[in-house]
């Protein structure tokens, strides 16, 4: 008895370590999904799912080999295994080739061409039977051509003896089952059956029906098929009518043939006037066979059409529910009026700042229809809120394979690699649709937005100037408008970086007045005042938008605290960031408030640093680091109270570690003079107190600190020049640099 418990406990491990990995797979974690491969490991050398994981890992990867090593040690442990034939054809699908072929057969499904399809499966697949989804899909189409049912048939059943327990097989093949005449009867089973599934249930009662119509002239053997329909949809008419006549098959019909319902009629006259392109007449007819009948699930259905065929979604589902109660037919409507329905829900959702809650619906609408693209393209801007990039690019690019030219959906995927850092991915991925689209104005709106996402204001105006004004909508218009203040606002910097102070402060006060209510420039006009030195500016004209309350208020105090934070009113700005942690927050600026914090822990380590505490100091960058273990700003301070802590070699190699991804930031290289200096590398020292100096001409801290260097070095004289231009910008009023390290 207890050998049969740990066996079952064990089964239920392997259980819950494959949907972990699968998981973590289906969001394209690879290393995540590795790491429970490789526990599974542990309690279960060479199991199949485990070795198939870890070769999907590879093979996303592009690494063919070592998915090959995946594959022997597969067929070495489980000849035979269903997995065997799964990854030998994913492998035969990894190359460049069939992957086209592959995006052409899907292509061409989403084109209603079930022929082309079919022979592009073919040709991907060579000789091979196919299995998994790739076989589903490929006898699910297959079964649609000319002579292609009873090949479908039999591939669906062979790769159902595989995987019993995969729902969307089942369906299509009880689908196909049901086409062919002598098959129909065991169709209907299946369809029953699968009615109550929670993934298929709603197309499964569709096509039970549909069978249930396809058997012909009623007999009385067929009765107990529709009697078990009816009993689950009694108010289904079309249905119901079979079963009385099945009941009175074999004896002569009594009397007169029924006559016609006039309001069916009027309701059937209905739709073909929808059908025809007038919506108008049609809601008229249907709302007059209602106020007769005001339960009549046709004129309901039809009304929940035309509210469909409106986008008004949530009073089509309305129609639709009541509808359905009478005729199980309007169940495929009500199941597209419920997904958009849930997706606008999800939206509003997303809105209201509740992601988590949004995540959730939006996986279960993704499980629901996954071939349906808004549920898609609204959990990858829910991932990316969320800050999980990499799921969210994954979706995009599958989601591009089928709309090669959506500027919108290029845009979202270019903007994600440049947030990456793929700035060349980005850039291409745009640059493909304009050579294509030269001309469209939305194409042309796609480009300069990711220009205004790096900063490339230049870049915006002449983009956006290539379109003409009737053609410019509003979005384009106050991008453009933008971006001519932002251009302003950098002529602004460069009058004060070159002493015209005064200059600078009136243009400023001009792209101020001009600004209007848009935020966004006025945070950057706010964040120029502070860093020409004239903070209480830049806090006035930030301080009216903080009570405006709702988002933008609350906007406005997160963009004031990093003002106060900038200008070093860290005392101010702990004040506000303390009843900012203690509001209804949306995710994004809970963690713009975070990123905040972070920031006033590292300032304030820093200072108990200038005091000699440099053990606090690190006890309080711990807390930092243990959230964001990479984050350069805590790094570099923590590496600099090493320093200062006289431990040089733990410095220079958090330093080294920094240099290498942010080879510009002057100060992570002030830090590596710093730390040689004190290693007794007065070459290195000098080398890279230089290249700070050079990175950071107008840097005050960072020329204050390269000039004790060369003093220490004995460089008296190259002190002296570097503390000469350090004293020439306190004179000019330029603010000490106190945002991320590698500003200049």
């Amino acid at each position: 008895m207890l050998l049969h418990a740990t066996e079952a406990q064990a089964d239920d491990s392997h259980e819950i370590l494959v949907k972990q990995g699968h998981f973590w797979l289906e969001r394209d974690d690879g290393k995540r999904a590795a790491e429970v491969w490789n526990k599974l490991f542990l309690i279960s050398p060479d199991h199949p799912e485990a070795l198939y994981g870890l070769a999907t890992i590879e093979l996303k990867a592009g690494r063919i080999e070592p998915a090959r090593d995946y594959l022997r040690r597969l067929e070495q442990a489980h000849s035979g295994h269903p997995l065997v034939a799964q990854l030998e054809q994913d492998l035969l699908l990894s190359s460049e080739r069939n992957k086209a072929l592959l995006a052409q057969a899907r292509q061409a499904v989403a084109e209603s061409d079930v022929d082309e399809a079919a022979k592009k499966y073919r040709d991907a697949l060579g000789d091979r039977l196919p299995v998994g989804e790739v076989g589903r899909d490929y006898y699910h189409r297959l079964g649609y051509t000319e002579g292609g049912l009873l090949e479908a048939i039999d591939g669906l059943r062979r790769l159902e003896a595989q995987t019993p327990r995969d729902p969307l097989l089942q369906l299509a093949l009880a689908r196909h089952l049901a086409r062919n005449e002598p098959t129909r009867l065991e169709a209907i089973g299946r369809l029953a059956r699968l009615s109550t599934n929670y993934d298929v249930g709603s197309e499964a009662t569709e096509s039970w029906r549909d069978a249930l119509l396809w058997l012909g002239k009623p007999t009385a053997e067929h009765r107990p098929l529709y009697a078990t329909y009816v009993e689950l949809y009694p108010h289904d008419e079309e249905i119901r009518a079979l079963l009385q006549r099945a009941s009175q098959a074999g004896t002569q019909a009594a009397g007169a043939p029924p006559k016609p319902d006039p309001l069916r009629l009027r309701t059937d006259a209905a739709m073909k006037l929808i059908e025809s392109g007038n919506p108008a007449r049609a809601r008229v007819e249907f709302q007059a066979v209602l106020a007769q009948r005001p339960n009549d699930s046709e004129a309901l259905g039809g009304m929940g059409v035309l509210s469909m065929r409106e986008g008004n979604w949530g009073q089509a589902h309305d129609y639709l529910v009541r509808a359905r109660r009478g005729n199980a037919a309007w169940q495929s409507s009500l199941s597209i009026a419920q997904y958009w329905v849930d997706v606008e829900r999800a939206r509003g959702l997303v809105q209201q700042g509740k992601i988590a809650e949004a995540r959730t619906l939006a996986d279960s609408l993704v499980k629901r229809n996954s071939n349906e693209a808004a549920a898609k393209d609204l959990l990858a801007e829910i991932l990316v809120a969320q800050g999980e990039a990499k799921g969210a690019i994954a979706i995009y690019r599958e989601a591009l394979g089928r709309r090669p030219d959506d500027a919108e959906l290029r845009f979202r995927l270019a903007r994600l690699y440049q947030q990456e850092g793929r700035d060349a991915e980005a850039r291409a991925m745009l640059d493909e649709l304009l050579r294509q689209h030269p001309y469209d104005p939305e194409v042309l709106y796609a480009n300069a937005a990711l220009a205004a996402d790096a900063g490339n204001w230049e870049a915006v105006r002449d983009g956006l100037a290539q379109i003409p004004l009737d053609q410019r909508t509003p979005p384009m218009r106050h991008l453009r408008a933008t971006a001519d203040l932002r251009l302003r606002l950098a002529e602004a910097q460069t009058l004060a970086r070159a002493g015209k102070k005064a200059e600078a402060l009136q243009l400023l006060g001009d792209v101020r007045a001009e600004a209007g209510s848009n935020f966004d420039v006025l945070n950057a006009v706010a964040e120029a005042y502070v860093d020409m030195g004239a903070a209480a500016r830049g806090l006035a004209l930030l301080g009216p938008l903080r009570t405006q309350g709702h988002e933008r208020g609350t906007g406005a105090s997160i963009a004031y605290v990093g003002l106060l934070l900038e200008s070093g009113q860290d005392v101010e700005a702990a004040v506000i960031l303390r009843h900012l942690e203690q509001q209804n927050l949306t995710d994004a600026q809970r963690a713009r408030v975070d990123a905040l914090s972070d920031v006033h822990i590292v300032r304030r380590a820093n200072s108990l640093m200038e005091r000699g505490e440099a053990a606090a100091a690190q006890d309080a960058l711990a807390r930092v680091l243990a959230k964001r273990p990479d984050d350069p700003e805590a790094l570099n301070s923590l590496a600099r109270s090493y320093t200062l802590a006289g431990q040089a070699s733990r410095a220079l190699e958090i330093y080294e570690s920094l240099r290498q991804s942010h080879p510009d930031n002057a100060r992570i290289r002030m830090g590596l003079a710093e730390a040689a200096l004190q290693m007794g590398d007065q070459r290195r020292a000098r080398r890279e107190a230089d290249t700070a100096a050079d990175l950071a001409p107008a840097n005050v801290d960072v020329l204050t600190r390269a000039a004790q260097v060369h003093q220490q070095l004995g460089r008296t004289a190259d002190a002296a020049k570097l503390l000469e231009r350090a004293a020439r910008l306190d004179l000019r009023g330029a603010a000490p640099d106190t945002r991320n390290p590698g500003q200049k």
